[in-house]
This record gives structure tokens, C-alpha cells and sequence, in this order.
């Protein structure tokens, strides 16, 4: 891990390459520029410390979203609000679909942009 980040994240609970792990990540330019052990130390302008009671994550989970799809696709659909929350940090949104007719479906749509 080079020196010199803008900011550096020391994670003891971090999600990188789909596990839980300590870490430390270095960030430059608003972004992730090196991960590397937690054990390891870099300069930067601001340093973030983690407790193992934090979790440090790729991208939030928006767990409350309306799409309106099925029912007004010409009005919003998934591309729009998935394209949005992607390009907002938001990978992956937890969407709670209803009918035409305001019915609600019987399980939320687990929807990874």
C-alpha cells in the first residue's frame, strides 16, 4: 500500500471480495485506490478508525424503495431508479412491489444493479 491518500479507512470488519475481513483502505481522489491489511499503516489527510462493532461496506443497501413496476413501467420502471442508486453508491436496492391495483405481492425484489 503506497502513501500519500486523501483519506484512509482502518476497518477491523470490512466486506472486500464478498468476505468479512480486517482491512485498511486507502482512498485518493474519491476513490479506492489500495486495500490492504489492517495491520498496515498509510499516510492521509484524514484518518477513519473503525470499531469491530462497525461494518465497513462496498455500497449501501437501499431498503425501502418504491419502483413502480409491474403497473407503471411507462411512467418509471426499473431502469431509471436502478441506474440512479448505482451511480449514487447504492448497489443494491430492496424494492417492495404493488399491483395496478395497490395490492401488495406477497415478498419483496432483491434488485443488484
Amino acid at each position: 500500500m503506497t502513501v500519500g491518500f486523501d483519506l484512509v479507512i482502518r476497518a477491523p470488519r470490512a466486506i472486500c471480495r464478498g468476505a468479512e475481513m480486517p482491512a485498511t483502505i486507502g482512498v485518493r481522489a474519491g476513490r479506492i485506490a489500495a486495500v490492504g491489511p489492517l495491520e498496515h499503516t498509510a499516510a492521509a489527510q484524514n484518518v477513519i478508525e473503525l470499531t469491530d462493532r462497525e461494518v465497513l461496506l462496498p455500497g449501501l443497501v437501499d431498503s425501502h424503495v418504491h419502483i413502480c413496476e409491474p403497473g407503471h413501467a411507462d411512467w418509471e420502471g426499473f431502469a431509471t431508479p436502478t441506474m440512479a442508486a448505482a451511480a449514487g453508491g447504492m448497489p443494491a436496492q430492496l424494492a417492495g412491489l404493488r399491483l395496478r391495483s395497490r395490492t401488495k405481492l406477497p415478498l419483496p425484489l432483491m434488485r443488484s444493479t
